[in-house]
């Protein structure tokens, strides 16, 4: 009697991928351990708890999600030039007076080939506890300066 190598190497491979697959079924169904289980046979969501690590105690603590980006003075006039530079304006000149920054600022006009110079005028940026107060910028473009420096 003839054994045939091919045959046999060929029952092995579909037993071991037959029982692999069922294997790897079996995986897919649900844990009897799972502390939700009943809610999940409801239709119900799964409970999230809240974990805090420890630290809701501690004095300044947010919860994830809920930080604010801190942005320092040269933050702020590096987005004021950007707002300003958009609307039309040049930003000639920033001094620093403390923590606050006083940026001089110019309308851009061109008239065909000639550019004309409006003249200087002074934006205030202040940074107080959590944001920052801006005094003396045109109008339409406070609300844009305060969105993107709270971003």
């Amino acid at each position: 009697m003839r054994i045939d190598c091919r045959k046999i190497a060929t029952a092995l491979a579909v037993a071991a991928l037959t029982l692999g697959a069922t294997r790897a079924a079996s995986a897919q169904g649900k844990s009897r351990e799972h502390p939700d289980e009943d809610r999940r046979e409801q239709g119900d969501k799964p409970r999230r708890e809240h974990h805090d690590n420890g630290r809701a105690h501690e004095e300044g603590w947010v919860p994830p999600g809920q930080a604010k980006k801190m942005r320092s003075p040269d933050d702020a006039v590096i987005v004021a030039r950007d707002v300003l530079g958009t609307h039309g304006y040049d930003v000639v000149r920033v001094e620093q007076s403390g923590d606050d920054r006083i940026l001089f600022y110019r309308r851009r006009v061109k008239v065909g080939k000639f550019k004309l110079e409006k003249p200087l005028t002074k934006m205030y940026l202040r940074p107080r506890d959590d944001r920052f107060v801006i005094e003396r910028a045109p109008n339409p473009l406070v609300a844009e300066l305060r969105q993107k420096l709270a971003q």
